[in-house]
Formats: C-alpha cells, sequence, structure tokens
C-alpha cells in the first residue's frame, strides 16, 4: 500500500513540474514574434510532452496495476485489520491524488466497506468519506456516489 503512496507523491510532483512547464510555455508564446525564443519553446514542449507521457502513461498504468493486483484482493481479507488499512489508504490516495482515484471505480470499494460485519473497518470508510466531504471541490465529483451509497 505505501508504494502506491510513494507513486502518488512522485505523481503529484510531476504534476506541479507540468503545471509550471506549461505556465512557462504559455508565458513564451504570449511573446511577440521578435521577442520569442524559439530554442526555449521547443524546449519547453518537449519537456511537456515528456512529462504528461511520465503521469499518464507509466505512473498512472503503475499505480492501475498495483491497485487491480493487490488492493482488489486485500480489500476483502479475512483479517478486518488489513481491511481497515486498505481503505484507509484508499481514502489517503482520493484525497491526495483526486484526478486519479476521485472516480465510481474507487470509490465503491469505500461504499463496499460501509457493509463490513467489523465495526472499525466500518468506521475507517467513515472516516475516508469524511476526509473526502471536508473538501468542497470534491463534492460534484461525489454526488453519484452519494446518490447510490446514502442508504449504507
Amino acid at each position: 500500500m505505501t508504494l502506491v503512496t510513494s507513486l502518488i507523491d512522485i505523481a503529484k510532483m510531476v504534476q506541479m513540474d507540468l503545471e509550471n512547464t506549461e505556465r512557462q510555455l504559455e508565458t513564451e508564446l504570449k511573446k511577440g514574434q521578435a521577442k520569442r525564443a524559439f530554442a526555449k519553446v521547443e524546449r519547453l514542449q518537449n519537456k511537456q510532452k515528456e512529462l504528461r507521457s511520465n503521469l499518464d502513461g507509466f505512473l498512472t498504468d503503475f499505480m492501475s496495476q498495483i491497485f487491480s493486483g493487490l488492493f482488489v484482493h486485500r480489500y476483502r481479507d479475512c483479517r478486518p485489520e488489513i481491511r481497515s488499512i486498505c481503505i484507509q489508504e484508499l481514502g489517503h490516495w482520493m484525497k491526495h491524488l483526486p484526478s486519479h482515484f476521485l472516480k465510481d471505480q474507487y470509490l465503491k470499494y469505500v461504499g463496499w466497506t460501509l457493509h463490513d460485519r467489523h465495526p472499525e473497518v466500518r468506521l475507517k470508510s467513515v472516516l475516508a468519506l469524511q476526509g473526502l466531504y471536508m473538501i468542497e471541490d470534491f463534492a460534484q465529483q461525489l454526488e453519484l456516489f452519494t446518490a447510490r451509497f446514502k442508504n449504507r
């Protein structure tokens, strides 16, 4: 689980670097033809493509593979401690990389564990959701989840 958490930290750094590069490129392109440094524009465009391919390709694929290879099997583990850790980490991932994890394909696991037979797992599910609902920007993304799981 901590491997995905580390990948999220790397993805956040790459995402910040990509945003900075895009701002620099936009600023450079706003300059007039005479003042524009074409070598710098080309370098920034190449860096932007590289960062985007790293973020959209390698990191996203790796996180998805780890999720489907590890999390999907461990969130149903026979030990409630392991299920609790899984849901707690998923809540952390959703909060720190919502562009990837705050989607229905991941939210459903939190919703399903709201009916777990052990109170510790249900508590971790509620705490994960509480952390998400406290962030106003996530409210719209959680509408479908709320409609589907509000009875639980």
